[in-house]
C-alpha cells in the first residue's frame, strides 16, 4: 500500500480510537460502570437512548452510523463505527474533516475525493476490503505467520474481557483451529485482542491472541458462534 495513505489510514484509526476510548473512560468514571469495548459502549447507549453526550469540552453526537464530536460547536472528528471490532473503517469524506481538522501534516488527505480514488485503487487490488460502504485494511494481504495450536488439549477458554469463557474440545474447536493456521503477524499490536488458553488437563499448555481483524472471515464467523453460544449461557 502507498506509506503516505498508510500513514493517514493510521493517524484517522488512532484519532477514532482515541476519542472512543475517551468517552469509555469518561462514561465509567461519572457512571460507575466499567465499559470495555466498542460492543457494551453500544449497549450503554441503547439501553439509555443517549443521543448526545458531553464529555469535557467534546460533545459527541450520535447518528444512525456513527459519531460526530464538537469542540466548541466544530466537527473534530467524524466516523461511523466499524464491522467487527473496528472502531470505524474508512468513510473518505470523514476521514477528510477529521484529518483537517487534526492539522494532519499531509494536505493531500484533505480532500475526500483523493482518498475515495485511493481506496478504490488499493480495492481493486485487493489491499482493501469493502463492507456496507466502508473501506477497511485487509491485514490478512500484509505480514503473516503461522500459529501453532497445540495437538493435546480438552479445554479452550476464551478470555472475552471479563467474562472466561470454557469450550470443551469439540468438532467444532477443531474446525477453529484448522481455519485459524495464518493470522496477521503483527497481532499483539493490535487493540482488544483475546487471549485463547488452551488446557489439558486443568493445566494450560498454550496461550494464543485472538482477534477479528487479524483472523480468516471463516474462523471469525466460527468463533463468534462459539461466542454466541456461550455467552447465552451465562
Amino acid at each position: 500500500m502507498n506509506k503516505d495513505f498508510e500513514n493517514a489510514i493510521n493517524n484517522y484509526f488512532e484519532t477514532v480510537s482515541e476519542a472512543c476510548e475517551y468517552l469509555i473512560n469518561h462514561i465509567n468514571n461519572t457512571s460507575n460502570l466499567e465499559l470495555k469495548c466498542k460492543f457494551e459502549l453500544y449497549t450503554f447507549l441503547r439501553e439509555n437512548r443517549v443521543y448526545d453526550y458531553i464529555a469535557g469540552e467534546r460533545e459527541y453526537r450520535f447518528h444512525g452510523a456513527g459519531c460526530s464530536v464538537f469542540v466548541h460547536d466544530k466537527k473534530v472528528i467524524d466516523w461511523d463505527f466499524g464491522y467487527r471490532s473496528w472502531w470505524c473503517g474508512i468513510d473518505p469524506y470523514k476521514m477528510a474533516v477529521t484529518l483537517k481538522s487534526m492539522g494532519y501534516s499531509n494536505e493531500l488527505f484533505y480532500d475526500s475525493n483523493y482518498i475515495n480514488a485511493l481506496c478504490e485503487s488499493m480495492h481493486n487490488q485487493g489491499e482493501l476490503k469493502i463492507y456496507k460502504g466502508q473501506y477497511y485494511p485487509d491485514l490478512l494481504k500484509k505480514e503473516t505467520m503461522h500459529t501453532c495450536f497445540p495437538a493435546v488439549f480438552d479445554t479452550m477458554v476464551i478470555n472475552y474481557f471479563d467474562k472466561k469463557i470454557e469450550c470443551p474440545r469439540t468438532k467444532l474447536v477443531d474446525r477453529f483451529i484448522r481455519k485459524s493456521k495464518i493470522v496477521y503477524k503483527y497481532i499483539e499490536e493490535l487493540e482488544n485482542n483475546v487471549v485463547l488458553d488452551f488446557l489439558d488437563n486443568g493445566k494450560v499448555v498454550a496461550k494464543i491472541l485472538y482477534n477479528d481483524a487479524a483472523y480468516q472471515d471463516s474462523a471469525v464467523e466460527i468463533m463468534k458462534a462459539l461466542l454466541k453460544d456461550n455467552l447465552q449461557e451465562t
